[in-house]
């Protein structure tokens, strides 16, 4: 527990936050591996939906990191998770419409905060939804991709494996039956004997890469 002025209490919070959840990393890898499973990617499903899944891999675990990432830039990010194309009816009611006809006609964050946010945001079916009905709000899905979108560039391949192919494929990522197929897939841009780091478990980790 830690008191005081807000400053120092937040100063001293974080401190203790990171000494309690740092892990040393040895030098950042070719090949980062992650599990994506968990109340954190969705509070009533644990496999939730795919968008949700991509954000969590890419933006909360590969992110969690003090100054260097835990994966070089431009090496690979290979992720486990069946990214079934499903979403809940009402609450992620904006999130499957983005899915469905904002994806398939393009991922570029700047073309889509231009040529769809501004009408989806102010959809009263959506806002209905979301002060009714705990739904997201509809801007929610919005910086959702953005992030994702920032996180993605970072890596050449973004690989799951035991994913749905027109999912991936639609989140601009590839898909693997087996792990042994995606190191297989990511040898083309790392080579065949990559440097790997493996995230295991579902609790996150705060990676000291040195």
């Amino acid at each position: 527990m830690v008191g005081g002025a807000f400053s120092a209490a937040l100063n001293d919070s974080r401190e203790v936050w990171q000494a309690a959840n740092a892990v040393e990393v040895k030098g950042s890898a070719d090949v980062l591996v992650t599990s994506v499973w968990g109340p954190s990617i969705d509070p009533v499903d644990a496999i939730g939906s795919p968008l949700g899944a991509a954000h969590h891999a890419l933006v909360t675990r590969a992110g969690s990191h003090l100054e260097a990432p835990l994966a070089r830039e431009g090496g690979v990010l290979i992720a486990f998770h069946p990214l079934r194309n499903r979403f809940s009816n009402r609450r992620q009611s904006s999130a499957a419409d983005f899915f469905a006809k904002v994806l398939p006609v393009t991922t570029d964050p700047a073309e889509i905060a231009a040529d769809f946010q501004p009408s989806s945001v102010d959809d009263e079916w959506y806002l209905d939804l979301y002060r009714k009905n705990f739904a997201d709000h509809p801007l929610r899905v919005y910086q959702q991709w953005y992030e994702l979108a920032s996180a993605s560039s970072r890596f050449s391949d973004v690989i799951w494996v035991g994913g749905d192919r027109r999912v991936a494929a639609l989140l601009g990522h590839r898909a693997a039956t087996t792990y042994a197929d995606a190191l297989e897939i990511a040898s083309g841009t790392v080579g065949m004997h990559p440097s790997i780091t493996m995230l295991r478990g579902p609790g996150l980790a705060l990676g000291d890469v040195r």
